[in-house]
């Protein structure tokens, strides 16, 4: 089949799984492409991609959409802080090299770049690289000019202020900010991917969900031979299930951040000097084995899910519904989002994914977007009581009574119906 070769094609050069983005845009990028090739046949293509590098790259660039903001997850960048203010009373003489990869268009290493200064660091005590596949996200880094959609979420408009020129409805990044971070195009699962360079910090959020099984394991081994020894590995929270061992959960709250497993019954001397201290933030005591609740729980439930299921039916063996599910009950939003909407991607006619949707677009206060969810749901399945009951109730809040008591109406029938 066509479109098996092209995900293969893919998957050898940047190593995604095509299924974690959903054929849809496969097809759609495909269609993107043959238009402006003006090619009418798919085979055309293939022939096409398989003796261009160039015209692979495009299609990467198409398949590969930045979905990222400034501050991201805001507990990882308050670790960070915590980190360099103890670095900071234990000894001014260091000097720290961070990685971020993806990179995308720039708003996680510009984050890292503003938290150390923020938390009293010099320029020249640390550098940043931010590291990704697509070369249109890394000339938008480079460039520095973001709009509202980079800021979501909780931002303090100081730090805008601060660190941004406005531009009308646009904020450009302040050189002194754009100069602390060194771009790159590069892949992690490249052999030679920063041969012989160590790190102090690595953020690796939310791209190995994209990987398979075999590309984690190695994409893992890279990252471990590239940390320091008490470097530390923040990565996304739905990728903790399937971190490997060699790495240890901080127990720093919700920041999903891990450092090298001590073995051989090492000691774990983590006193004073440069290095960066392993303790709690807020009580500052040991707490390599302290989580919160909610991250034993995910990581509890991953592993379980990880050490019963083969690389190729991992997924089969838990749906893509019941993994957004237990995300957004664990609070990770954002990938409860990202898994729903890659599931519709490949289920358009599913009312209960529609549904899912807006429970989770509403509790994440995007309450247009929810709406237009329970409306598809409701599209799909004019029946669905609980789309029902829940548009009734959002649109109530916004002051449609009339159209919220007509919903409300039809939900009643149809528990009548069911009783």
């Amino acid at each position: 089949m066509i479109l098996d070769q092209i995900k293969y094609l893919l998957k050898s050069r940047t190593g995604m799984h095509i299924p974690t983005v959903g054929n849809a845009v496969l097809e759609t990028a495909i269609q993107t492409r043959c238009r402006v090739l003006e090619i009418n046949e798919t085979i055309d293509y293939l022939l096409l991609l398989q003796r261009s590098d160039a015209e692979l790259t495009e299609l990467i660039e198409e398949v590969v959409i930045p979905e990222t903001w400034f501050f991201r997850d805001r507990h990882p960048f308050d670790t960070l802080t915590n980190l360099a203010k103890d670095a900071l009373s234990a000894n001014n003489n260091f000097f720290w090299r961070i990685l971020s990869i993806p990179s995308s268009t720039g708003e996680e290493p510009y984050s890292i770049a503003m938290t150390l200064l923020m938390a009293g660091m010099k320029p020249e005590q640390f550098s940043i690289e931010g590291i990704d596949i697509s070369q249109r996200a890394l000339d938008r880094a480079r460039a520095g000019y973001y709009g509202p959609h980079s800021f979501r979420g909780a931002q303090d408009a100081r730090v805008r202020q601060r660190y941004f020129d406005d531009m009308d409805k646009a904020w450009l990044i302040k050189p002194e900010i754009r100069d602390l971070v060194r771009f790159e195009r590069a892949n992690l699962l490249d052999t030679q991917f920063r041969t012989g360079r160590e790190y102090d910090i690595i953020f690796c959020r939310n791209l190995l969900i994209y990987f398979d099984a075999d590309d984690k394991k190695i994409a893992y081994k890279t990252i471990h031979q590239l940390l320091s020894d008490e470097g530390y590995l923040f990565i996304g929270h739905s990728e903790g299930g399937a971190i490997p061992d060699c790495f240890t959960n901080t127990g720093h709250t919700g920041a999903f951040a891990y450092q090298k497993s001590i073995r051989n019954g090492e000691a774990d001397d983590m006193s004073a000097g440069t290095k960066l201290t392993q303790t709690s933030i807020s009580t500052g005591i040991s707490t390599a084995a302290i989580q919160t609740e909610t991250e034993r729980n995910v990581i509890k439930e991953d592993l379980q899910s990880a050490a019963t299921a083969t690389a190729e039916t991992e997924q089969d063996q838990e749906s893509p519904l019941e993994l957004a599910r237990k995300y957004a009950d664990a609070g990770n939003l954002v990938d409860a989002e990202h898994i729903c909407e890659a599931y519709l991607n490949e289920h358009e006619q599913d009312a209960s994914a529609y549904y899912l949707l807006g429970l989770i677009q509403e509790a994440g206060d995007t309450t247009d977007l929810a709406e237009k969810s329970y409306r598809k749901a409701l599209y799909l399945d004019p029946h669905y009581r609980d789309a029902l009951i829940h548009l009734s109730l959002l649109l109530e809040q916004q002051g449609k009574t009339r159209q919220a008591q007509q919903l409300r109406q039809r939900a009643e029938r149809q528990q009548e119906k069911s009783a």
